[in-house]
């Protein structure tokens, strides 16, 4: 059980996230929602806008009603046990998504071999085990990898959550893959699709444009290979090599083959599939 102090602090963090969700709707600059699947490098434009006063900036992986009863269950989320994040999905669902106010949304896109091998070594504990040898330590990493890693994530989040959420088919709307970054007008919502590998600089430009904002700086924060697992991070992604027929589902699933142009796709699958 969470000793006390703890959950007390956590309680007042919760308490204030739903107070500035709901302090939101009674002001005039506009509330953006970064909205997107873990580990596509959000927390960077996140922090920069949190930080902000011209606009009400939160972040969310989940806001559907569906995928929030299955956290609850999974995390048993009570008084003794508060999930912050599940907490303030309730929250914003209520205030802003269900009675569909206005809002900017913002969604990420990235490589999906690159977002789901960012994604097995910031949850898994395997990468984090101590090891003497090198190469069968990425060995066994690689195997764990492909048995346990939700491989079609980014698409099924996006049909089974994204969707259905903001009643948005973002796979029916076109995606100029040359500029990576779309933006469309969706009522009652603003809808920015931005990929991830899109210059930094460029980023600041497309943001502070989607958003009407002066001065935006942002910076890479919270990335797997920047921390203390860079060198098995970096050996891991360059030994391996996705079995064909699930290195071919991924290339021809709808996320890819919408986000990213032939020429990308077949750079991907020279890069991560086997041969």
């Amino acid at each position: 059980m969470m000793n006390p102090f703890t959950l007390i602090q956590r309680h007042r963090k919760i308490r204030r996230e739903c107070a500035r969700i709901q302090a939101s709707i009674r002001d005039d600059a506009p509330i953006v929602i970064i909205y997107q699947m873990g580990k596509v490098a959000s927390s960077s434009i996140y922090h920069a806008l949190k930080q902000r006063e011209d606009c009400h900036a939160f972040h969310a992986h989940l806001l559907g009603m569906p995928r929030q009863l299955n956290r609850r269950r999974r995390v048993a989320d009570s008084w003794a046990n508060p999930d912050k994040r599940l907490r303030t999905a309730k929250s914003l669902w209520e205030t802003i998504i269900a009675p569909r106010r206005p809002a900017k949304i913002i969604t990420l896109v990235r490589d999906p071999f690159e977002r789901n091998i960012s994604a097995y070594f910031e949850n898994s504990k395997e990468p984090k085990r101590p090891h003497s040898n090198r190469k069968e330590f990425i060995d066994r990493l690689i195997r764990d990898f492909l048995k346990t890693s939700h491989h079609s994530l980014a698409t099924d989040w996006y049909q089974k959550e994204f969707n259905p959420t903001l009643e948005i088919d973002v796979f029916a709307h076109p995606f100029d893959t040359s500029r990576k970054w779309a933006q469309y007008e969706l009522e009652p919502y603003d809808l920015l699709v931005l990929r991830t590998d899109l210059p930094d600089e460029n980023k600041n430009q497309v943001i502070s444009e989607f958003l009407g904002l002066q001065n935006l700086k942002i910076r890479p924060s919270n990335q797997t290979h920047t921390k203390s697992l860079n060198p098995v991070y970096a050996d891991f992604k360059k030994t391996i090599r996705f079995p064909k027929e699930l290195g071919t589902t991924i290339l021809n699933s709808s996320y890819t083959k919408h986000f990213f142009s032939e020429q990308e796709i077949a750079a991907m699958q020279a890069k991560w599939i086997e041969t």
